[in-house]
């Protein structure tokens, strides 16, 4: 990580142990929904072009298969962002610890 970004994970590592895995997490994220975008808009352009009964327009194929496609990549990277942020309070020892229930307590 040469640039400033790196510089700042590596500053505020001293403080929070999971901004490392954060950063890694998100990077994952950016990928899988950019591969998300294109396979599914692929996919989705394939199937209006070769598998309608009726053709459809060109200009209406891209509309589709592009809605579509980004639809897929941005709620994948919500879901995936959610993990991360989850990960990173993991990690941080920010989540509160569960006090045990009474009423699954077994008595002797």
């Amino acid at each position: 990580m040469g640039t400033r970004w790196g510089q700042i994970v590596k500053d505020e590592s001293k403080n929070s142990k999971g901004i490392a895995e954060y950063t890694k997490c998100q990077s994952a994220v950016f990928t899988y929904s950019s591969f998300t975008l294109l396979g599914v808009s692929g996919i989705t352009y394939y199937i209006l072009q070769h598998k309608m009964f009726k053709p459809i327009p060109l200009q209406n194929r891209f509309l589709g298969s592009i809605l579509l496609g980004a639809f897929c990549a941005w709620y994948l990277a919500k879901v995936r962002t959610k993990y991360c942020q989850e990960l990173w309070m993991v990690l941080d020892d920010k989540i509160p610890k569960r006090k045990e229930d009474p009423i699954l307590e077994l008595k002797d």
